[in-house]
């Protein structure tokens, strides 16, 4: 039984490393999380300013522009929720909008505006390229295709559940005007975070039992029969 015995204590060395990694990856996550996520638990970028000389600032395509292909497709199975937090530098109110990027483009043709060419959420930054158009637009708030809006006065806030499927972000003054100027933060809440920690460390405690059990009470030499009958020899003699 040697062999079986050594095998279950290395085996249970094993359980038990990863039940600490498992552990320990849960901490370093909720560590995280608490350190970088706002009370609201979402990672925030600092406050940009971002405009357009014409009359819209937009991003043609959320998903592409915050990843590509498996990213988007993590993004969307971790459950994030995305939020924009804008107040307009002029004295007009500002409109926050998304919409399916096939009807935001209709919406904007011919319109002067600032396309979003990329985002880093790291830094905060913004590229934008410029369109030229000559069609004034309709007021934002008069379209019904928006799967998510905000606008008004002061600080708005818009927060939208990442899906598949192509959006597009629109940055606007809410009368339609141009040109537009706003302080923008961008952010992302992870639905799948407090799941992940609580499966990391319930996870870890299982394989440390697993581990401790295999450890301690793993296969044990047998008494061989002579050895069985010593403390009944001995027993026999004491008492004679």
């Amino acid at each position: 039984m040697r062999p079986l015995r050594t095998i279950a204590v290395i085996l249970g060395v094993l359980f038990a490393l990863a039940g600490v990694a498992s552990i320990t990856a849960g901490g370093f996550v909720l560590g995280l999380y608490r350190s970088q996520s706002g009370a609201s638990g979402f990672f925030m970028t600092p406050s940009r300013t971002v405009g357009s000389n014409g009359f819209a600032l937009t991003a043609p395509d959320i998903n592409g522009q915050l990843g590509s292909g498996w990213q988007t497709w993590g993004l969307s199975r971790a459950r994030a929720t995305v939020r924009v937090t804008g107040s307009s530098k002029l004295p007009v109110p500002v409109f926050i909008g998304v919409g399916p990027t096939s009807l935001v483009s209709a919406y904007l043709s011919g319109v002067a505006r600032d396309r979003i060419a990329s985002i880093d959420l790291t830094a905060g930054s913004v590229d934008y390229d410029h369109v030229d158009g000559s069609t004034a637009p309709a007021p934002p708030q008069e379209q019904s295709f928006w799967v998510a809006k905000a606008a008004g006065t002061g600080s708005q806030t818009l927060e939208w559940a990442l899906q598949e499927g192509e959006w597009a972000l629109v940055i606007m003054n809410g009368d339609a005007s141009a040109p537009v100027a706003a302080d923008v933060k961008l952010g992302a809440r992870f639905g799948i975070v407090f799941p992940l920690i609580i499966g990391l460390t319930a996870a870890g405690v299982v394989l440390l039992a697993i581990g401790a059990t295999l450890m301690v009470f793993g296969p044990r030499p047998r008494q061989t029969a002579a050895q069985s009958r010593v403390p009944l020899a001995r027993s026999r003699v004491s008492g004679s």
